[in-house]
């Protein structure tokens, strides 16, 4: 008798002596079930860390095993398993488990594989979705750098329209508007500071969020053909991999006051397959947290795992129909909405607000998982750094200065560049250029033509490593 067979109604352990208790049985059999669950306790308490549900497990390679039945609710993405093989044990974590005649579960392994002689399986006490854990243990880490929107180095205001690079704006930190329509939308940082309203409340996500991002319509535009407006996060190759081929899940807080349809779709960085999901807006002006379980990337299309636009992940806020399709499965195409998609451009002074935004591996949205503010920030400068610089030039061949830079961590890859120098005596500045900087982009000299007259003051150097 193995407690994972017991049922959970009284009636149902009926089975015959000593595997159950059946009504009429005879009293010489009491005392064989009794010693029976004695024994069965006794087995599962050596081992309170994992539980033989009675699964009989049907081998398939050295990480696959199926089981009769769907019985995918005991291996959710994340679950531990334990495997009584011939090696002894072997354990391993779910990659993936979906049901068609059988449930077909995919491990990683840790060491030992599983072979043609397994013969049970037991599944982790802790779930993934095991609501009882604090959420310290619970939350997992985001793969979404300023996921809570606490970084603006570019500034607090932005405007976008029309097409090209008017149409293509970085607001916070990793979040971009791109847009190709003849319309033209403010971007805006919204404070709780100013208004404990512009964020969902404590309550709310479990976290105090100080930030939401808000666009505002200001110019109109009837979407159609390839138009679009999203609202765009790339996420680098490296960190998507942590995820790639593996279910995962989006969540995030929204609200507008246009009600309707809108789409959330994850694209590869060759646009040859898209995944697009709808989400409903009911309530106006009203933070709804949406969430968005993501089935495991194909293998096929182009995709980057290093550090290049590894996911694109985008919500729609216009589209034409040029960009539509259908929802709920990847696609060899580039979509980013399905033809429900409600158009917030259609009228002046509709805002959206967007808040506490994450992504992780696995089918259940966990909550906001505090972060540490010093290291975030790192993680934004990986992408796009100011620094300023006091300096006291010093003269070297051609009449240039020398002014040294010192930057904050290795870029993404090789930076677009842009420099400005404030002087107490600024006529005596022909042009500033850049001299050189190391393979890292950690350090940087400047040189600065015709230095008659230059005094002490301030260089201000960007580097900028977006997608």
């Amino acid at each position: 008798m193995k407690w994972g067979l017991w049922s959970t109604t009284a009636g149902n352990n009926n089975n015959a002596p000593p595997d159950g208790w059946p009504e009429g049985q005879a009293p010489s059999t009491v005392n064989d079930c009794a010693r029976e669950m004695m024994a069965s306790i006794r087995t599962a308490v050596n081992d309170l860390q994992f539980v033989d549900q009675g699964h009989s497990p049907t081998y398939v390679d050295s990480t696959h095993f199926t089981i009769p039945g769907n019985v995918t609710t005991y291996y959710d993405v994340g679950r531990r398993v334990k495997a009584y093989v011939g090696a002894g044990t072997a354990y391993g974590t779910v990659v993936s488990a979906s049901f068609t005649a059988n449930t077909g579960v995919q491990l990683r392994m840790d060491s030992t594989v599983l072979d043609g002689s397994i013969s049970a399986v037991g599944v982790g006490i802790i779930s993934t979705m095991n609501y009882a854990l604090p959420d310290q243990i619970m939350a997992q880490d985001n793969l979404v750098i300023n996921g809570q929107l606490d970084f603006w180095q570019r500034g607090n205001t932005f405007t976008a329209s029309g097409s090209g690079a008017a149409a293509q704006v970085y607001t916070a930190d990793r979040f971009k508007i791109s847009m190709n329509a003849a319309a033209s939308i403010a971007m805006f940082r919204s404070e709780r500071s100013a208004n404990a309203s512009n964020v969902p409340t404590l309550a709310q996500c479990g976290t105090l969020l100080n930030s939401s991002l808000g666009i505002s319509v200001s110019a109109t535009h009837a979407m159609s053909g390839a138009e679009r407006c999203i609202l765009k996060y790339t996420m680098e190759g490296y960190d998507f991999r942590q995820i790639a081929q593996s279910p995962f899940t989006v969540s995030f807080w929204m609200q507008s006051n246009q009600t309707g349809t809108y789409c959330l779709s994850v694209r590869n960085s060759g646009n040859d397959q898209a995944y697009v999901s709808e989400c409903t807006l009911s309530t106006a002006s009203t933070w709804v947290k949406k969430t968005i379980t993501v089935p495991p990337s194909p293998a096929a299309g182009t995709w980057d795992y290093s550090n290049g636009p590894g996911l694109k992940i985008a919500l729609a806020l216009a589209s034409g129909s040029g960009n539509q399709g259908g929802a709920g499965n990847w696609t060899a195409t580039s979509i980013i909405c399905t033809s429900n998609q409600t158009n917030l451009l259609a009228s002046a002074g509709n805002i959206m607000k967007i808040a506490g935004f994450k992504v992780e591996p696995g089918v259940a949205a966990t909550p906001l998982k505090p972060v540490i503010w010093a290291d975030e920030k790192r993680r934004c400068q990986r992408y796009h750094q100011v620094t300023l610089t006091i300096f006291e030039g010093y003269g070297v061949s051609n009449n240039s200065l020398l002014v040294p830079g010192t930057f904050f961590g290795n870029m993404r890859s090789s930076n677009s560049i842009s420099t400005s120098i404030t002087l107490a005596n600024p006529s005596g500045i022909t042009g500033v250029t850049v001299f050189s900087i190391n393979s890292a982009g950690l350090a940087l000299n400047y040189a600065v033509g015709n230095t008659t007259g230059l005094v002490r003051g301030d260089v201000t150097t960007t580097l900028d490593a977006e997608f």
